[in-house]
């Protein structure tokens, strides 16, 4: 199972490996830019799929026209996407080779390998150089200082993690806890010097087969949703830096969610139906929108003609959402009262990955490895192809 998250990082950074006793290893500095940010990776069919952004101005969409997305044929199926800026990504193919772009994903290259393939791999990029990968629940964090020509374990007080995001100079990792009760942790630490810190906040497991936690980031605040099965568990980022538990959507609907957040205050949530529906919501699948950080969710609506498991969503700005529906790109400007097919897939399969990076630039990693990006806000989509 897979999610997307996408996470903002302003300012100059650093980042150093460190072992669990807090002993920091040599530190790289990143390239400095106004901001940064950086995406990782997202659910399949019809498991969650989370996006976190920074705060976004409004966009006006272009027309509304609907693409089909071409046949795969680069040499591996990508897997999961990074964004340090508008120009320069990073993108972790199925194979384990890493390749990067500098001019907006128009064009990529090779840079290296991780030394391990698979499903379920993530990338998270601080900047430039330094960046970060794992599998999901299975072992250990690797460390890049070079672009992602080279990959090497760093040391952590956790073994594995289930999702990682960074905003503004901080890390953020939620970790499963195997003990008494298995619990997941919440980590954080600077990216200036690895010192991981513990929050004394624990989030429930629950009791379905695969445990999906996902964090999405805006300035000044953050937010993460937990699924097993349904909605189990939400908690929120507060100004002191403490983690608190949260009333997250969709926790009546009976299956999984996936949500994503545009700015601190606009946060958006697809609901979808499951075993445990109340026959009240009719399997009826719904996006709902926040504007007070999460605090209610006032904004919502059935997506009309919406198949089981609808992925993401992925979202520029406070109205604005783009979702996949088995087959097809869907898109809103509205808050969901009308939608619009924009990219229908050769085959159905979902995606593995999605998140904007600007206010108008984003991506999808198809389940195929295909990868489409869209410059105006998520109205078109061409495909971008890897080496």
């Amino acid at each position: 199972m897979r999610r997307f998250a996408v996470a903002l990082v302003v300012g100059s950074m650093a980042v150093a490996g460190c072992s669990s006793s807090g002993k920091t290893a040599s530190t790289t500095t990143t390239t400095p830019s106004a901001t940064t940010t950086t995406s990782g990776s997202s659910t399949t069919k019809a498991h969650p799929t989370t996006t976190a952004a920074g705060s976004h101005p409004s966009t006006t969409a272009a027309p509304h026209t609907t693409a089909t997305a071409a046949p795969l044929t680069s040499s591996s199926p990508a897997e999961s996407a990074s964004w340090v800026s508008a120009n320069q990504g990073f993108a972790l193919l199925r194979s384990g080779q890493v390749d990067a772009t500098t001019d907006g994903g128009h064009h990529w290259h090779r840079v290296g390998t991780i030394g391990r393939s698979g499903d379920e791999a993530v990338i998270r990029f601080i900047g430039p150089a330094d960046g970060f990968e794992f599998t999901r629940m299975s072992g250990s964090l690797l460390i890049t200082h070079d672009g992602g020509a080279t990959w090497s374990p760093t040391p952590t007080p956790f073994a594995t993690v289930d999702d990682l995001a960074i905003l503004r100079g901080t890390i953020y990792a939620v970790a499963f806890h195997p003990g008494s009760p298995v619990v997941f942790d919440i980590w954080s630490t600077p990216v200036a010097h690895l010192v991981w810190k513990q929050d004394p906040l624990t989030l429930p497991v629950g009791a379905g087969p695969v445990p999906l936690e996902q964090i999405a980031l805006a300035p000044g605040t953050g937010w993460i949703l937990g699924v097993n099965r349904t909605v189990i568990a939400g908690a929120r980022l507060g100004a002191n830096g403490r983690w608190a538990k949260w009333t997250p959507p969709c926790a009546n609907y009976g299956g999984v969610a996936g949500f994503t957040a545009s700015s601190s205050t606009d946060l958006v949530a697809v609901c979808n139906p499951g075993p445990g529906t109340p026959p009240s919501l009719a399997m009826t699948t719904t996006i709902k929108f926040s504007h007070n950080g999460g605090t209610t969710f006032a904004s919502s609506h059935s997506i009309p003609g919406a198949r089981f498991g609808v992925g993401g969503p992925l979202s520029p700005s406070a109205e604005t959402a783009v979702i996949v529906d088995a087959g097809d790109l869907r898109r809103t400007t509205d808050s969901g009262a009308t939608w619009h097919t924009v990219v229908s897939f050769p085959a159905p399969g979902g995606a593995v990955d999605l998140g904007f990076t600007t206010s108008t630039q984003g991506f999808v990693i198809l389940s195929a490895g295909q990868i489409l990006m869209t410059y105006d806000a998520g109205a078109t989509w061409t495909r971008s192809t890897l080496p």
